[in-house]
């Protein structure tokens, strides 16, 4: 059987790193393959980011592969770099059991850290009971905080195309972590905090233009990433930006604060 695989894109990693970096990305993949092949959860999970290893248990984890192997046997796993982008590197992987002619999926998200590219997720092989890195509240108000003064900035805003739009004299922004509203001051400007769950149609006015609206914040160690959407709310907003526009960042922590590191995905 003949699988057609996505085009091979490779985006340069705009850091001080080590040279062949997309060889040592596909070194890794390829040791996460061998390790499914022969049932070695404990390689796998030696790959992870200290701070998963730290907040989940072994045990925990060579249930989760055992229970999405399900006693199959393995007929073939391809492997295939898709993209590096800032810090992140992602990939794909196929699996192919016996008997069965359609391939199992596998997304792997790595960090490329000062001890060189480290695993961050698996997906259908972790659900959203493994989270982890997310147990600071401090450190991600100032994660947030420092995420939200660079993707406002004139490069940034430039970069989304949404900067035909004037920084509104109030900022809002949906921050999931938090519980309650709070203000602080960023861009020289109020912005106004609010937790995820909120009904923005009775909170954010109808004037304001666009809000921003934070996903998981996620913190591996000295460094993090976070991904934010700019959402349009009046009619004005939608004329200027359009579709909601969006963008995955990664920070890392210099001198006990936060700062920005390096540009992942945008959308």
């Amino acid at each position: 059987m003949k699988f057609i695989f996505p085009p091979l894109l490779i985006h340069t990693i705009i850091l001080a790193a080590e040279p062949k970096t997309e060889y040592q990305l596909n070194h890794k993949a390829q040791k996460v393959s061998s390790a499914i092949l022969n049932n070695d959860s404990r390689t796998i999970y030696e790959l992870f980011v200290p701070a998963f290893r730290q907040e989940i248990e072994f045990f925990r984890f060579d249930s989760a592969l055992k229970a999405w192997v399900k006693n199959r046997r393995i007929a073939q796993i391809n492997t295939r770099l898709i993209e590096i982008r800032g810090r992140g590197g992602h990939i794909s992987t196929y699996v192919t059991f016996q008997g069965k002619q359609d391939y199992e999926y596998i997304y792997g998200n790595w960090l490329f850290t000062d001890s060189g590219w480290q695993l961050v997720w698996l997906s259908n092989i972790l659900d959203q009971t493994f989270q982890y890195g997310s147990r600071d509240t401090l450190s991600m108000f100032e994660l947030a905080d420092v995420a939200l003064e660079h993707i406002l900035s004139p490069t940034t805003r430039k970069l989304l195309r949404i900067n035909k739009l004037d920084l509104s004299e109030t900022l809002y922004a949906l921050l999931p972590m938090i519980n309650r509203e709070t203000t602080s001051i960023s861009c020289n400007r109020p912005v106004v905090w609010l937790p995820g769950n909120t009904d923005i149609s009775k909170r954010i006015p109808k004037t304001v233009p666009y809000y921003l609206e934070f996903g998981q914040i996620r913190i591996f160690g000295s460094f993090a990433r976070t991904a934010i959407d700019i959402k349009p709310r009046s009619s004005f907003g939608l004329k200027m930006i359009g579709r909601r526009r969006g963008i995955e960042l990664y920070l890392k922590i210099s001198k006990q604060k936060w700062t920005f590191d390096s540009t992942g995905k945008t959308w």
